[in-house]
């Protein structure tokens, strides 16, 4: 059953253009204002608090949002308006609740194309969490009273129209007794250590690639049990730098050679970079830009690497004698200089 139109922007205080991020902060400000746990035994917060979350469901939702902003009516509240907001708001008896702490991290390290070229060991610095093993995790430690916000129940209850919608006590964190802060951590929950660890970098990675460091992720309880988790490292690197590239253990680079170089087919070497050498026999009949494919010599076994090579023509001014010199020895090659050429599609 539909309800007469609201105006869910109004009721979060937003223009009808706001993006997605705008809405939310506006939501967050105004269910923090009104969450019953902070207004006990006042009717209008609730009803407000409630309203709220309609709202923010609506408006949240690309289909809802598009529906309600092209004349519909609006669609009521459907889930439960405590669940949007349990995770940010649930308080024990002195401290906010703390969203739980995974097993795992993910980290991202940013390395060189010189450490993806050559491989070998990187340190990698990160921050990991233990959890209390007094109060294992939650800030606060269980009594033998009873919690009297729930009555012992673990959750609570409250009912819009003819819905009944239950979440987890937010004071006893659904465990029905009545809390304490936990002396040992002060209600912190998880104490955080930074460590270094070397890892194996292989040669050729390929960017995002993730490496698993076991045994050096998070310490947490889950169901009373203590796990540890891992710690993924993401490898990323530029995709060029000083006009070289890889792609899946292929080298790709770019080099400028001197003419005379060029005319004497002399045996190149060109450095990647200060961590490799590329060695091959440069081709007089090539145009400059030609691109060399030299066998196994990228990064990984089987892996070639490839060379565009563009002639770089003398920049220094030659002497009237030296000119014609080279004219001379040009001419005999490719005869006289042209003076009328026709335009080409190459």
């Amino acid at each position: 059953m539909t309800s007469p139109k609201k105006d869910y922007y109004g009721i979060l205080g937003v223009e009808k253009d706001s993006d997605a991020e705008t809405i939310k902060k506006a939501y967050r400000k105004l269910a923090m204002q009104y969450h019953p746990d902070r207004n006990k035994g006042d009717a209008k917060a609730e009803a407000k608090f409630k309203e709220v979350a309609e709202a923010y469901e609506i408006l949240s939702d690309t289909n809802k949002k598009h529906t309600y902003d092209r004349g519909g009516v609006s669609y009521g509240f459907e889930g439960n308006p405590f669940d949007a907001v349990s995770n940010m708001f649930r308080q024990n008896q002195k401290t906010m609740y703390r969203q739980p702490v995974g097993t795992d991290n993910k980290i991202r390290f940013r390395a060189t194309l010189s450490q993806i070229i050559t491989g070998g060991k990187i340190m990698v610095g990160f921050t990991r969490h233990f959890a209390c093993n007094d109060c294992r995790g939650e800030g606060s430690i269980g009594s033998t009273e009873v919690c009297d916000t729930c009555q012992g129940a673990g959750q609570l209850k409250s009912q819009m129209a003819n819905m009944v919608f239950v979440t987890t006590c937010p004071k006893c964190l659904g465990h029905g007794q009545k809390r304490e802060v936990c002396s040992k951590c002060q209600g912190k929950a998880y104490t955080s250590k930074k460590e270094k660890v070397e890892v194996s970098l292989p040669k050729g990675i390929a960017p995002l690639t993730m490496l698993q460091i076991k045994g050096k992720g998070n310490e947490v309880y889950h169901n009373g049990i203590k796990s540890v988790g891992s710690t993924y490292l993401v490898i990323d690197y530029p995709r060029s730098e000083n006009g070289v590239s890889l792609d899946m253990g292929t080298i790709y680079a770019t080099v400028r050679v001197p003419f005379n170089t060029i005319i004497a087919e002399e045996e190149v070497k060109i450095d990647i970079l200060g961590c490799k050498k590329i060695k091959f026999k440069v081709d007089s009949t090539k145009k400059s830009g030609y691109q060399y494919q030299v066998k196994d010599a990228g990064i990984t076994k089987g892996k070639d690497a490839f060379v565009k090579v563009f002639i770089d023509f003398p920049k220094n001014k030659l002497s009237e004698d030296d000119r014609s010199k080279l004219n001379e020895i040009m001419g005999e090659v490719y005869g006289k200089p042209l003076r009328q050429f026709k335009t080409t599609s190459d």
